[in-house]
This record gives structure tokens, C-alpha cells and sequence, in this order.
């Protein structure tokens, strides 16, 4: 680090461990958080999910983001999804 000015050089050689432990720190609680995150997720039911979607997208149209033709749409995607689902729960 010799091009360094050498306050800075100071400054980077006294916390250069803060800085490895923070980095070991932050990796740590992203993979935790990622993997938490998986856990929890992949329990989700797949009707109850279309579910929360058509409740947004009704949301969305009610709000002017969506029009009535686009709402429809995915409207009848969901719900025909929804249908798919509660027929293979049966089986």
C-alpha cells in the first residue's frame, strides 16, 4: 500500500479487521436470510398463493393501474390455476 497517502494507509491498517469482520458479518446474515427465507416459501400453497395475486390484482384495477380487459386476463388465468389445483387435491 505504499501508493497510498500514508493517512489513509493508517486508517485502512487499523481497521482492516473491522472490515474483514464486517464483510464475514454481512455474508453470514444474507446466507442466513436467503435460506430462511427458502424454508418458509417453499411450504406455500400454490392456491393460496393465486389467491393473495388475484386479491392484488383487484386491488390494482380498483387503483386505475389495471384495465378491465388486463384484469380479466389474469383474472381467468389464476382462477383456472386456483381450479387446477383444488381438482389435483381431490385425486
Amino acid at each position: 500500500m505504499d501508493f497510498l497517502h500514508p493517512t489513509i494507509q493508517k486508517f485502512f491498517g487499523d481497521a482492516i479487521f473491522e472490515f474483514v469482520g464486517l464483510g464475514i458479518l454481512i455474508t453470514v446474515s444474507i446466507a442466513l436470510t436467503l435460506r430462511i427465507r427458502q424454508r418458509f416459501q417453499g411450504n406455500d400453497d400454490p392456491a393460496e398463493v393465486d389467491h393473495q395475486m388475484l386479491l392484488q390484482i383487484k386491488e390494482l384495477r380498483r387503483e386505475g393501474d389495471l384495465t378491465d380487459e388486463e384484469f380479466r386476463s389474469i383474472k381467468g388465468r389464476l382462477v383456472e390455476r386456483i381450479d387446477d389445483s383444488f381438482t389435483q387435491a381431490d385425486r
